[in-house]
């Protein structure tokens, strides 16, 4: 199945709703499912006349927003690649990255375009203000070139923890794998989707593109505005990170507005890093459903979903792809799996092996198909003694403490060592708090577990574009 197929359907379908909001001149709309369309077709014109009778790759560097959305799937309905990036990186590893992967032409938020101007001159690339990134035609058709299901069209920078980001090939296909089961699905009350994942982050492009698809209306936000548009909208649907949500409970605390905007929210999807079991106990407390997925840039996002939520889980099984668990390692196939690394043969290899992903992450599945993270193979601790240590495992015992806002657990010279933050209240009280527990907690522990050293830190941790900690 090809995008326009969704978008076709998309568009019979949800015929005269409200499909999302958008912000201009300083207060949301409201966008109704024939704007909706009406936006894609110009942007897909736009990028037809930029790329002429070639197909190219075209950057996209801002932060959310409709337009964002807008554009990066009118790149991929034109039949060009979308490549959208990080927008807080470094300028240097901005211009790095554009070069390695050889972008054609850039979208960009005004200051980007400001300040990457005198680069994309130089490489010949053609820049442009991404609010201006549309055909001053309202009725162009989506004339796109011939694509295929296998066709490259998102090229997206691996989020993992650790190393260089590698540049994961998306096709057409696994775009659309696990959106298509929401293909005739029309939803008589449609919930407001609020949105903060980045959209350069397959999670928050494909989650978007499935909400879409299930006849949601959708409100794209960030870290930086979300708690704002808790108060103002009535939201029955969060998509974020565990520390998004841990900070909003914590603020709902002190601000009535937060409090009552979160009366409304029925579910909120975590996605991207564990979810602490004092998160899930503020939803119960307010009767949010919480929802769980696993998957990778590399599976074109989802790989388990289904189910009720199941504490420790990761939901179950989506039935589009296939896994199974050997030697405790995650391994899947399925239609939604990439074909590998860009212009990285070796690293492809190491991926992909007999038609399997190889994740590289620790897991098991339980008789009812649900899928359960102990850790990261990369990550084990070897100790001398042979002994391997799961340091995933550790912090999930680590954040039963109260007063542990961020840790991370890592070896050093044969000794189990912990990187702990206490939050914006750091005291002296809060660290031997940490230490009590610590200490009660070694007891319950073997001896090749227990966590000998402690390391307080007065910053957060670094994480990376979602939230995971950076190791």
């Amino acid at each position: 199945m090809l995008l326009k197929d969704l978008f076709i359907n998309h568009a019979r379908i949800m015929k005269n709703r409200r499909v999302a909001y958008k912000y201009e001149f300083g207060e949301f709309t409201e966008v109704y499912c024939e704007e909706f369309h009406q936006d894609l077709r110009r942007a897909v014109a736009f990028w037809n006349e930029i790329a002429g009778n070639g197909r190219i790759k075209i950057g996209i560097v801002a932060e959310n927003s409709y337009t964002y959305l807008i554009q990066i799937y009118g790149i991929i309905l034109s039949g060009n690649i979308a490549i959208p990036m990080n927008q807080n990186m470094s300028h240097d590893d901005l211009c790095g990255f554009l070069e390695e992967l050889k972008v054609d032409a850039l979208a960009a938020d005004e200051d980007w375009v400001d300040e990457l101007k005198e680069f994309a001159t130089s490489k010949k690339m053609q820049i442009t203000n991404i609010e201006d990134a549309f055909s001053n035609s309202s009725e162009s058709a989506i004339v796109e070139r011939p694509v295929k299901e296998d066709d490259m069209s998102l090229i997206l920078l691996s989020s993992g923890t650790s190393g260089r980001s590698k540049a994961v090939k998306i096709s057409q296909k696994n775009l659309t794998a696990s959106s298509r089961r929401f293909f005739f699905e029309n939803k008589e009350c449609p919930q407001n989707v609020l949105q903060v994942l980045p959209l350069y982050h397959i999670g928050g492009i494909l989650l978007t593109l499935e909400e879409l698809v299930r006849g949601n209306s959708l409100l794209i936000s960030n870290a930086k505005y979300y708690m704002m548009q808790v108060e103002r909208f009535e939201i029955q649907k969060l998509i974020l990170v565990p520390a998004m949500a841990q900070n909003l409970f914590n603020k709902a605390a002190d601000k009535e507005g937060i409090k009552e905007g979160l009366r409304t929210a029925r579910e909120m999807l975590c996605v991207g890093a564990a979810l602490q079991a004092d998160t899930v106990a503020k939803m119960r407390e307010y009767n949010i459903e919480p929802i769980v997925y696993y998957g990778l840039t590399e599976t074109t996002g989802t790989v388990s979903c289904d189910g009720p939520y199941r504490d420790g889980a990761c939901g179950r099984i989506a039935a589009y792809n296939e896994v199974k668990i050997e030697n405790d390692e995650i391994l899947i196939r399925g239609e939604n799996i990439t074909s590998g690394y860009l212009n990285n043969d070796e690293a492809t290899k190491e991926l992909l092996k007999d038609g399997w992903l190889h994740t590289g992450d620790l897991g098991r599945i339980d008789e009812d198909g649900y899928l359960y993270l102990i850790g990261r193979s990369k990550n084990i601790i070897i100790l001398s003694n042979g002994e391997n240590v799961s340091p995933e495992e550790l912090e999930e015992r680590l954040y039963e403490c109260k007063d542990i806002a961020e840790t991370i657990v890592f070896g050093k010279e044969d000794t189990i060592c912990a990187k702990i933050y206490c939050g914006e209240e750091q005291s002296e009280e809060k660290e031997q708090s940490v230490r009590d527990f610590v200490r009660s907690l070694n007891k319950t522990l073997p001896t090749t577990k227990k966590i000998k050293e402690l390391i307080f830190t007065k910053e957060e941790l670094p994480k990376t574009g979602v939230g995971k900690i950076k190791r």
